[in-house]
């Protein structure tokens, strides 16, 4: 988030007294705001009944789609521990109650937790649900399968600021707007 801050200030410094600069930067500084409004408000939310779990993200589209696995589709349930920064080079330890796919993935499916005891709590309420075990001692290591869907999205982010670069570059070399 500091990186998309940092480029919106700039920006806005930038075309605060040359008004023709905004035809050049309008397209990165609007992409750096709006990837900020996605941070700030953006949100997944997990549902877990019975037949399984559906992950669902928003308000703000950002290339995260919905999804959902049914019981057949989830291999493992486990406690899972991460070390997640907190800002201003702190990490912290967060626990989940995550599930190992088929495919291999591994997804959160509730928490975060203070310790590891609430996300083995959260394994074992959710265990009978579906008819699994809870793999007590969690996993180590990360997971056989990896998620391609998130690197589409890095990269449709990575493409939509370069290209909005390029059109600042080329409206600055057309010399369109002065």
């Amino acid at each position: 988030m500091i990186l998309p801050a940092l480029v919106a200030g700039v920006g806005l410094w930038a075309i605060s007294d040359r008004r023709h600069e905004l035809l050049a930067g309008g397209p990165v500084l609007g992409l750096a705001v709006y990837s900020i409004a996605v941070a700030v408000f953006g949100r997944t939310d997990t549902e877990v009944d019975e037949r399984g779990f559906r992950l669902s993200s928003g308000p703000l589209p950002s290339g995260v789609r919905d999804e959902s696995h049914g019981t057949e589709a989830i291999r493992a349930l486990f406690p899972r521990e991460i070390r997640e920064s907190v800002g201003k080079g702190a990490w912290e330890n967060r626990y989940y109650a995550a599930v190992e796919l088929r495919d291999g993935r591994w997804v959160n499916v509730m928490g975060p937790y203070a310790d590891w005891k609430g996300a083995s709590a959260a394994c074992l309420e959710i265990g009978p649900l579906w008819r699994l075990p809870v793999i007590a001692a969690g996993r180590v290591g990360f997971p056989p399968g990896r998620d391609w869907a998130v690197a589409r999205i890095a990269a449709l982010w990575g493409g939509a600021f370069v290209a909005a670069l390029l059109w600042g570059l080329a409206v600055e070399v057309s010399g369109a707007g002065r």
